[in-house]
């Protein structure tokens, strides 16, 4: 049983914000340390030129902000992927700050895309320290992650990182975050949503018909059967969802620039940034995130489309990949886009599907008896032999729910609880 000093105030953790992390992976109820960004700051923060020089500039300052208030000789850890943004942190790290005690740091997943080698090769490139953390069973303390989160929440892969800076006694922890939302990253999806509105008149396509496209192209984070998944409880509907997204799509934005705006007041605002905040308090580890500078975000969020994104070639993040070529390192990064992520298809034959099967037994599962998750759902969809990763990933998220509600809820589970 969890010791009442322990639980989170339950005005602030209503379950049926489960919806909303099963739906999008974010709660966007929650507060966030980020400034949300709306259509008419879009068009104040317009300029007409995109300087990869002064975003440099801005990025240094924003580092040297961060590391002026470390002691001399402190241990700084940098999350190195191989792709575009981890890059770029630390080759400016070791430009600007040559005396600077730098050593990166890449995860790799059991089963995952390994980006080690060219993580190694961007290491050796600039003469630091590279670390490799293999994490094999990344849910094992998935428990503790959430009781450091308070959330019902499965890919908190960020735990891993810092659970291993904590053990190395690192000062600092830098991460290349909110590249993807600020300067157009998320190609494997701007392409499609583009190819979807275009068979709307564009003149006459509804901010309705852009948050489905929109939506369409996140089929990792719901399922096409996503209303059945719900119990009563729940009271779930997919116009609370659409009511979220649509003042993004409802303004006078290119379609684009609407994309990036909700993709900056979503999951950068109300996860990755939520989640990095939490595990750092938990593991009394710094992190930072320089690109996340309120400067850089106003000069970012004012760039136009084209000077970001390049339809023709889907290539994003154009004014980094330009710092890149200035630093002679555009050529040992990834082509595609990777970062820290699972293989969750090879997870579920390893442990998922015996992980959620002991967990989401219809015949104990809290989040079914009490009225949130429908148990026939569960049954008519929980095997092994799963084909659609939507279905995978829609299995682990109500494996963090049930986690999650009987730590925070019923009190029966214990934060220090293995799931192997």
């Amino acid at each position: 049983m969890m010791p009442e000093s322990e639980r989170p105030n339950m005005t602030e953790y209503d379950p049926s914000m489960a919806q909303y992390h099963l739906t999008l992976r974010y709660n966007p109820l929650l507060t966030s340390s980020l400034p949300h960004i709306s259509p008419s700051d879009m068009h104040h923060l317009r300029h007409l030129s995109c300087a990869p020089e002064v975003i440099r500039d801005l990025v240094v300052e924003s580092m040297h902000t961060i590391l002026d208030m470390l002691p001399t000789n402190a241990c700084v850890w940098v999350a190195l992927s191989g792709g575009v943004d981890s890059a770029l942190m630390i080759g400016l790290l070791r430009r600007y700050f040559p005396d600077l005690n730098i050593t990166a740091m890449t995860l790799r997943f059991d089963g995952a895309l390994d980006e080690t080698k060219q993580a190694m090769r961007i290491a050796e490139f600039l003469g630091v320290d590279h670390t490799v953390v293999d994490v094999d069973n990344y849910m094992l303390d998935l428990p503790t992650a959430i009781h450091a989160v308070s959330l019902p929440m499965w890919d908190l892969h960020w735990y891993h990182a810092l659970k291993t800076a904590s053990a190395h006694s690192a000062d600092l922890l830098i991460s290349g975050d909110g590249g993807d939302e600020l300067f157009g990253g998320y190609t494997f999806r701007y392409k499609n949503f583009l190819q979807e509105i275009s068979h709307y008149d564009v003149h006459n396509i509804t901010p309705e018909q852009k948050v489905q496209a929109y939506l369409n192209n996140h089929i990792r984070d719901f399922v096409p059967d996503q209303n059945l998944v719900f119990g009563t409880m729940m009271n779930f509907s997919w116009n609370n969802i659409y009511r979220i997204l649509n003042p993004y799509f409802d303004n006078q934005l290119e379609p684009l620039e609407q994309v990036f705006l909700a993709d900056y007041n979503g999951k950068l605002l109300y996860n990755f940034s939520k989640v990095g905040t939490l595990l750092s308090n938990h593991f009394d580890v710094k992190t930072a995130t320089p690109l996340l500078s309120n400067k850089i975000i106003q000069y970012a969020m004012g760039i136009n489309v084209d000077q970001k994104y390049n339809t023709t070639n889907n290539m994003g993040k154009l004014p980094l990949r330009s710092l890149l070529r200035l630093l002679g390192m555009e050529n040992l990064i990834l082509e595609y886009k990777a970062g820290f992520s699972p293989n969750t298809a090879s997870y579920w034959h390893k442990y998922g599907y015996d992980i959620c099967s002991a967990y989401l037994n219809s015949n104990t599962t809290r989040i079914i008896q009490d009225g949130w998750i429908n148990g026939d759902w569960i049954k008519s969809n929980l095997r092994r032999d799963i084909k659609d990763i939507r279905y995978i990933n829609k299995f682990l998220g109500l494996l963090a729910f049930e986690v999650w509600y009987r730590m925070f809820i019923t009190t029966e589970l214990d934060r220090t609880t293995k799931l192997c």
